[in-house]
């Protein structure tokens, strides 16, 4: 939960740029690319400054 006006600061691997190494994680449980992530985030009701 964020207070209003805090900021989530993520980084994480993205699945267009490497497909074949991005479940050489086991922990990798779900796919995003920047686009979708960016998407899932503001359709959540964050507001995404910079990505």
């Amino acid at each position: 939960m964020l207070k209003p006006g805090g900021r989530l600061i993520c980084v994480q691997p993205n699945f267009r740029l490497e497909p074949r190494r991005y479940f050489d994680d086991y922990t990798h449980k779900q796919i995003y690319t920047d686009v979708s992530f960016r998407d899932f985030l503001e359709a959540n009701g964050l507001k995404v400054i910079h990505c």
